[in-house]
């Protein structure tokens, strides 16, 4: 909102007026943190209300944060909330993109160690649990408690994000709008091949477990 451009209050009342609240305003995910929530705190402090009616959270697929799975974690939540707010006809712009989204989660790699470690990938579940012990032991050792649950957490979040993404068919309103058995001639060529294969067999009881109820959906 042009609070400042349009030197308000000291001029241009009308027009502001005119064109307060916004009917939207759309930006990037950051500026959840950033800029929406500066407009909320002006437009709260002067005026008691939002400054927009509508908010559009853009580049939330586009700009996926491949590298962190603490990140992916997030995204997927924000995700959800996002698109639990949508209707089914909405979705039809931007479904190829997130279906393909959403299988690439469902097939991510759960036993990463972090972005402050070594990767434990397409080994097997022992050594993987055996390089996890080994670093908790040198963390817990040498570094301060703080630091300690700082790694503990960047590994633990590495568990989450196909489990994560697993739980989107525990929502009703996706189940119904997003994930529905009308749609699935459109989203199973993109989650059937993780699925089947988490549903044949997974170190993480959890994971094998929701991929076969999923599958039997």
């Amino acid at each position: 909102m042009p609070y400042a451009q349009l030197h308000y209050p000291f001029e241009n009342e009308a027009y502001f007026a005119n064109g307060f609240p916004a009917d939207f305003i759309a930006e990037g995910l950051d500026q959840t943190r950033g800029w929406f929530y500066t407009l909320m705190v002006i437009s709260t402090g002067l005026f008691g209300k939002p400054a927009f009616k509508n908010l559009i959270v853009n580049g939330l697929v586009r700009f996926w944060p491949w590298t962190s799975a603490a990140k992916q974690v997030l995204f997927l939540n924000e995700l959800e909330e996002v698109l639990e707010l949508c209707r089914g006809e909405q979705l039809v712009q931007v479904q190829d993109n997130l279906f393909r989204l959403l299988a690439a989660c469902l097939g991510s790699s759960h036993f990463q160690v972090g972005d402050r470690a070594a990767l434990c990938v397409n080994v097997s579940r022992d050594v993987c649990i055996g390089h996890v012990v080994v670093l908790l032991h040198f963390v817990s050792t040498y570094t301060s408690p703080h630091l300690f649950f700082n790694y503990l957490s960047a590994i633990y979040s590495f568990f989450q994000v196909a489990e994560r993404a697993l739980y989107y068919w525990n929502s009703e309103h996706l189940c119904v709008n997003v994930l529905s058995q009308s749609k699935a001639s459109i989203f199973l060529p993109y989650v059937f091949g993780p699925l089947s294969k988490s549903a044949a067999g997974h170190w993480n009881q959890a994971v094998e477990g929701l991929a076969q109820s999923i599958l039997k959906m």
